[in-house]
């Protein structure tokens, strides 16, 4: 049996994990703790720690029966065939997740991409994405005078302007 992504609509996650599980199919939905400060107090929720989506585990026969569950969009894959996802991923969430560590999610960057900073002294200066050391740095290029400098950054301070583009 292999896992797959399902998409499943907005808000449903858990309505999907569910039913799911009433139907004996193999589910997994990686959750995280949230803590906000309000005014008077501190206040945790569990969420989603990806939005949209719900791992499950089965064989491609009973992909109708999957995709009959209330709540579930699709099965991502190419085309009309689902894609499988490797063990592996999941089980490196799986154990981030229960290490107790803090978890947040991140957007997806990848070396190259052009993102915008969205917080903080450099608010609204775009740059490229470069990873040095598994440090995130976004260089910023002055074309006329042929220099770039470059600045150390969170992932979650900054927001992708165009979407990652595929290899050809």
């Amino acid at each position: 049996m292999n896992w797959y992504a399902l998409h499943v609509r907005s808000q449903c996650e858990r309505k999907v994990r569910d039913a799911l599980d009433r139907q004996r199919i193999e589910q997994y939905l990686p959750l995280y703790t949230e803590r906000t400060r309000l005014c008077d107090r501190n206040k945790t929720a569990e969420r989603v720690l990806f939005p949209g989506y719900v791992f499950g585990r089965f064989e491609p026969e009973t992909r109708r029966q999957v995709l009959d569950v209330p709540g579930l969009v699709s099965i991502l894959g190419v085309g009309n065939r689902p894609e499988p996802l490797p063990e592996a991923e999941i089980e490196m969430v799986r154990r981030i997740v229960d290490s107790g560590a803090a978890v947040t999610p991140v957007p997806y960057l990848a070396a190259g991409q052009v993102v915008r900073i969205d917080r903080g002294a450099l608010q609204g200066v775009e740059g490229v994405v470069v990873r040095m050391k598994n440090e995130l740095r976004v260089v910023v290029s002055v074309n006329l005078l042929r220099r770039s400098v470059a600045a150390e950054l969170d992932t979650d301070a900054v927001i992708p302007v165009q979407p990652l583009r595929k290899a050809a």
